[in-house]
């Protein structure tokens, strides 16, 4: 995704270690990969038959999507606030997460609750509106909401894609392949 402030790279694919199953979002603002039922979460959809529907009912979608539902669970990630901590423990620590780990760190001795709220409110922000398929814009509903609905379909979009690409390798495709471009 490019946008005139912003350029990233969100990758759905399955794990890096052959052993693990399900499927993985990848991008430069996350240390690791993350299970993509959390992210799915973290813009908002957090319930399993949700996220089961908008991916695909049949069975071989479902099958695909069900490791990461029990990723899910056994990091204890149930809501949007678990979900957005999550990605803030996988943040990728750099000079753009100094002033908000800092800010957080010293208010985490008073007051829990608020630096949680801090930390989440810059994943929210910063990670998931801005960064992560950054062509699709989110709208804001009222003041502090943004509506992820169009981002949430694009990525189980891709999520759906994959899944088909798993079953039928035919329909993998690799854009950047010099054999697809059109020559004039």
């Amino acid at each position: 995704s490019v946008t005139e402030d912003n350029k990233s790279r969100t990758v759905v694919c399955g794990h890096p270690h052959a052993s693990k199953q399900g499927l993985y979002l990848k991008h430069s603002m996350l240390e690791k990969v993350v299970p993509v039922v959390i992210v799915l979460k973290a813009m908002g959809m957090t319930s399993d038959q949700e996220i089961c529907q908008m991916v695909g009912v049949s069975t071989a979608y479902v099958q695909a999507i069900t490791p990461c539902l029990h990723e899910c669970r056994q990091a204890n990630v149930f809501t949007q606030k678990q979900a957005l901590l999550y990605l803030w423990e996988l943040r990728r620590r750099d000079h753009r997460t100094q002033h908000i780990e800092s800010d957080s760190k010293a208010l985490e001795r008073t007051d829990l609750a608020e630096a949680n709220r801090m930390r989440m409110e810059w994943v929210y922000n910063e990670v998931l509106v801005r960064q992560v398929l950054s062509h699709i814009e989110c709208t804001k509903e009222n003041s502090k909401l943004a509506d992820f609905a169009p981002k949430l379909r694009f990525l189980c979009l891709m999520i759906r894609r994959v899944v088909q690409g798993q079953m039928d390798p035919t329909l993998q495709d690799n854009r950047d392949y010099y054999g697809i471009k059109r020559l004039e």
